[in-house]
């Protein structure tokens, strides 16, 4: 897509379900694919489709990097985007927004 979302939903929600993603090398898109130095996914040049194509087959065809990145994902989800996790930043957010504290995200 030439358009994109600040943060959208269906990554985590793939992650979720061990589903790594291929999204484009532009934006928060490259960065939403790394888990620490492990990736849950790749990246496809922005708006070429035969990328985006080539991406998505060789993923396929790679079993083993297809399970590395769904573990890592999964990994990324527990880590990053659980409603525990999330509650707990919203608080700490909110706790350094009352106490006029620098906010560290």
């Amino acid at each position: 897509s030439r358009c994109y979302e600040g943060f959208p939903l269906v990554i985590p929600e793939a992650y979720s379900k061990g589903v790594p993603c291929v999204v484009p090398n532009h934006g928060p898109f490259p960065a939403l694919i790394h888990n620490g130095d492990r990736y849950c996914g790749r990246t496809f040049v922005p708006s070429d489709v035969d990328d985006l194509e080539k991406q998505v087959i060789s993923l396929w065809n790679a079993e083993s990097e297809l399970i590395e990145y769904s573990h890592n994902a999964v990994d990324a989800y527990d880590k990053l985007y659980t409603k525990k996790v999330l509650n707990q930043r919203w608080h700490k957010f909110l706790h350094q927004v009352a106490l006029h504290e620098k906010i560290s995200v």
